[in-house]
């Protein structure tokens, strides 16, 4: 016999809603590298071990570089943090210097500037002509640098999390050097990221949370301070995210590029352009590239002026982007680069220029400006699609 259904609601309610959450803050996030390429010591023990195969034609030696294994990248913040007595580790200096005033975009900021300290221990192993290991040994590579973060007060270097992401180790070695010791160098550059975090309480939609009023009363009471978080470094980090990206790889004939300077306008001439950009890639600002090369191809005599010149910049602004036309967003950015050109001779531009790209799809314009006026502008037309692409980027500003 079926039994009948229980009678009423049998679902557990999971509705959205307004949430308070403990989290860890994120303050500052830099990665970076530093690498060190120097003679290294043989120990006497592997020395003399060495010496015994060259003298037993045990040769030609090989010598290889083993770098130490480090923490995956994931967990973002590993639990429990690196052992600093390990053969791969940083540790941040006590020495922590702030407030110091640097400028982001023009704008003055205060940073804390920290030291990074690194100690490697990568294994060093020596093999004969038969790929016999002769010795091996660990040598301790320990490299610093130093780093301006946002650190406000009462943030201290116990707020800050310095994690080996890399370790590459390259060796160069001669095994019949002068004096006939084993010359070894080892290059080992190290990959590390700096993080600046801090525990508070958020609401969602990023939103700082804070603690509810005792208004329950049992009795009265003296009114407590009011709980504040360190205040956020918005010029410095997190950066804002570019509206829209671009990316251009093209090579083109005879385009329209104009010339002015102190000898007058120089007119088009028979030339070869490539324009080489990568800009907000992710949506970011940070590593963007660009780079234009112009090939002056008219016939030149004993007195005539090459104008061939590589452009490539040193500096980006934020861009700006128009998506009037969502099929079609054009891309408008700024910023100063070098400008040389092949033939020393010219004199039309300074070297520092400043520069303004707008590009869409299938076009773009390059203008070159010196501190004295003179341009030099650049025009690219037809562009086939697969070489040249705008697309916009979605940020949280498109969200409302």
């Amino acid at each position: 016999m079926l039994e009948k259904p229980i009678k009423g609601s049998q679902l557990t309610p999971n509705n959205v809603q307004e949430e308070c959450v403990r989290v860890q803050k994120v303050y500052d996030w830099v990665v970076d590298a530093v690498s060190r390429d120097d003679r290294i010591t043989v120990p006497e023990e592997c020395q003399a071990a060495i010496d015994l195969a060259v003298e037993e034609g045990r040769i030609p030696l090989d010598v290889t570089c083993e770098a130490p294994e480090v923490p995956p990248l994931f967990p973002l913040i590993p639990k429990p943090q690196p052992d600093p007595s390990g053969d791969a580790f940083c540790v941040i200096s006590a020495n922590i210097e702030r407030p110091k005033t640097v400028y982001v975009d023009g704008v003055p900021v205060e940073v804390a500037v920290i030291k990074a300290v690194f100690r490697v221990l990568p294994t060093v192993t020596v093999r004969d002509s038969n790929g016999d290991i002769i010795c091996e040994f660990m040598p301790a590579i320990t490299q610093s640098k130093k780093i301006a973060v946002c650190l406000p007060e009462p943030l201290t270097r116990d707020n800050i999390l310095c994690r080996i992401t890399q370790i590459t180790c390259d060796e160069n070695f001669l095994e019949d050097a002068p004096g006939g010791e084993l010359d070894l160098q080892l290059d080992v550059t190290i990959c590390f990221e700096i993080q600046v975090e801090a525990e508070v309480k958020l609401e969602i939609w990023a939103k700082f949370c804070h603690p509810r009023e005792n208004d329950i009363r049992v009795k009265d009471r003296v009114v407590c301070p009011e709980f504040r978080f360190p205040e956020q470094c918005p010029d410095l980090f997190p950066r804002q995210n570019c509206d829209c990206q671009a990316w251009a790889m093209t090579m083109q004939d005879n385009q329209m590029v104009t010339l002015t300077g102190t000898a007058g306008s120089v007119s088009p001439m028979p030339n070869m352009t490539t324009l080489h950009a990568n800009i907000c890639n992710n949506c970011t600002l940070a590593g963007s590239t660009l780079r234009y090369t112009f090939k002056d191809l008219q016939d030149t005599g004993a007195n005539d002026v090459d104008y061939s010149f590589t452009f490539k910049a040193k500096s980006f602004d934020q861009p700006e982007c128009d998506d009037t036309d969502p099929t079609a967003p054009v891309m408008t950015i700024t910023g100063q680069g070098w400008l040389k050109f092949d033939d020393e001779t010219n004199n039309l531009l300074n070297r520092r220029v400043n520069y303004t790209l707008e590009i869409q799809n299938g076009e773009y314009m390059l203008t070159l400006t010196d501190v004295a006026g003179n341009t030099a502008v650049a025009t690219g037309t037809s562009v086939p699609a697969d070489e040249l692409i705008v697309e916009d980027c979605v940020t949280f500003q498109d969200l409302d």
